[in-house]
């Protein structure tokens, strides 16, 4: 955490740093793992996990494992959902790409799935779509619902201070080896041994 209460994050997988005040992040303000949105595009997403989502999910992960049916597991992810919010999405495409989806008229809503959504600016050959994204207030009370809208007012701020550092995708690629380890059969188990 930085001097003036900030916690700074390089994403260098989506070519991204977040300043993120530590008061937020108290507040339920996550910045979620990097990943590809619905429509297949890399993405990246700050949440605002209320008091309601942070004690569903702490009672899912503590419940007996002989308790946690899918029946079960499928009602707490229902909660969960339920009781926190998408307060920024930022999707990254190659600028070919984004260029070819603006040309043929594709909304930028539909690139990210969120409206309202927006021309971020460009990077490493990537151009950024960014959303902070008109919700309704899901299953949040009261008071959540208060936080939230502030979490959600804040990513203006958070919008104003991102800033873009070098690209350094994940590697996706499957490594193959050269050749199959050997395998003896015993008692009809298969051991693998030593190559």
């Amino acid at each position: 955490m930085s001097a003036d209460g900030n916690v700074i994050t390089e994403v260098k997988e989506r070519g991204l740093k977040f300043t993120i005040s530590q008061e937020y992040m108290d507040k339920g303000v996550k910045l979620e793992q990097y990943n590809d949105n619905m429509n297949g595009y890399h993405e990246i997403s700050l949440y605002y996990y209320s008091p309601s989502a942070t004690k569903a999910l702490d009672t899912v992960i503590n419940m007996d494992p002989d308790k946690r049916t899918k029946e079960v597991s499928d009602e707490y992810t229902q909660k969960i959902w339920n009781t926190s919010r998408n307060i920024m999405e930022i999707v990254m495409l190659e600028t070919k790409e984004y260029k070819k989806l603006v040309d043929s008229e594709t909304s930028l809503d539909k690139i990210t799935g969120y409206s309202p959504s927006e021309e971020l600016g460009a990077n490493d050959g990537y151009t950024y779509i960014i959303s902070i994204p008109d919700l309704d207030n899901g299953d949040l009370n009261k008071d959540e619902i208060e936080e939230y809208k502030q979490c959600k007012e804040y990513m203006q701020t958070v919008k104003e201070n991102l800033s873009f550092i070098p690209v350094e995708l994940e590697n996706t690629d499957t490594v193959i080896g050269d050749s199959m380890p050997t395998f003896k059969i015993k008692r009809n188990v298969l051991r693998p041994t030593a190559v």
